[in-house]
């Protein structure tokens, strides 16, 4: 979400954020070692006042075009900004207000605001392995990757419009995710990374302060955890048929769903049904990647792009193109560097939600030959 200058000419309380994001940008600027490049830099911010962070992020990214600003959910503690920098790792905390002044508002000091962080390359005792499997296969695993897809879509910007409580943004990613998989039994879809727990989870839980467990307790000692996964299929090949009868285990998702968003969500499915049948009559049967989702714990350490590698390498050795639809502009560029090139923006909004939008960017890669 973005202000407009429209929006914040007259607005005390906007005028007072982006003062406060000025005050932010100049303090973390200076910060910045001289030598450092900051074309590969990501920018994130975490406030307790959630309306200071549209503000503050255009301030930020006004000055350094390359920085990516991304907006995360709202998080119970005083500002944060991470400085990522290849594998140097910085943070920048503000200092704390006094008992009379928000913490969203304390001023910042001139005392040394960037400490060094763990580095989040990768551990070498992570040892991943890649499996393609039908949902039928193995439940347990399937269930991972379910979970994957939620925790990993959680903090999708199209979340708001979709489901009025935050806490069930994961559940109801999960559900659309278990719904597909439901809906696609016998189909070779499922693409996941996964690691033996003993040592990759140890790893990653001494990175994080000994938290390595996710929400649902998966990946204890001894068990295969799924760290990332790509839902992929040829199109139309292995496409469920539209008349195809809805399998027994559905879940209901219009407990977890904003009613007044079902219109946006039934146009919304419309025109990914269309798109599809429109770019298959020019290029042909295709790879769609329906879903790519890394678990949080482990984002950062290129598993998605492995995933997606695998499956646009199978593309190229059938000479097939790729197509997928991005709900995230800040996955674009991912895409972009595997080849992928933007064909259409579609945006949807609600009035009811007024600054909230769905968008879906719609992206093909061509075959690549001799790959």
């Amino acid at each position: 979400m973005r202000w407009s200058s429209s929006q914040s000419n007259n607005n005390p309380t906007i005028m007072r954020q982006q003062r406060r994001g000025h005050q932010l940008q100049q303090h973390f600027s200076a910060t910045f070692p001289k030598t450092d490049r900051v074309s590969k830099t990501l920018l994130r911010l975490n406030f307790t006042n959630r309306e200071t962070v549209p503000a503050t992020l255009i301030t930020l990214a006004s000055r350094r075009s390359s920085i990516a600003p991304r907006l995360l959910p709202k998080h119970d503690h005083q500002p944060l900004l991470v400085y990522h920098h290849h594998h140097r790792h910085r943070r920048f905390v503000p200092p704390v207000a006094g008992p009379a002044t928000s913490r969203s508002e304390a001023a910042p000091t001139s005392t040394p605001a960037m400490e060094a962080l763990p580095s989040r390359s990768p551990s070498p005792s992570l040892e991943l392995s890649l499996r393609v499997l039908c949902p039928d296969d193995d439940p347990e695993i399937v269930a991972q990757c379910c979970d994957t897809i939620g925790q990993g879509f959680a903090s999708e910007p199209n979340n708001a419009v979709f489901s009025i409580d935050p806490s069930q943004y994961a559940a109801r990613w999960r559900a659309i995710a278990h719904n597909t998989l439901l809906r696609s039994r016998g189909v070779p879809l499922v693409h996941c990374l996964s690691l033996s727990s003993n040592l990759g989870a140890e790893a990653v839980q001494e990175e994080q302060g000994g938290q390595g467990e996710g929400e649902d307790g998966q990946g204890g000692q001894g068990q295969e955890r799924v760290a990332a996964v790509a839902l992929a299929y040829s199109y139309p090949d292995q496409k469920v048929p539209d008349e195809a009868p809805e399998p027994p285990g559905i879940i209901d998702l219009s407990r977890i769903s904003r009613p007044e968003a079902i219109p946006i969500r039934d146009d919304l499915l419309s025109f990914i049904s269309a798109k599809k049948t429109e770019f298959l009559k020019t290029h042909g049967s295709f790879e769609y990647v329906a879903f790519l989702a890394t678990r949080p714990e482990y984002w950062g350490r290129g598993l998605g792009s492995r995933l997606l590698r695998y499956v646009t390498d199978e593309a190229d050795a059938a000479g097939r193109w790729c197509y997928l639809e991005a709900t995230n502009p800040d996955n674009v560029r991912l895409y972009e560097r595997h080849g992928f090139q933007e064909l259409e923006t579609k945006v949807w909004t609600l009035e009811s939600l007024p600054g909230q939008r769905v968008m879906l960017i719609l992206m093909a890669r061509p075959p690549v030959s001799g790959a």
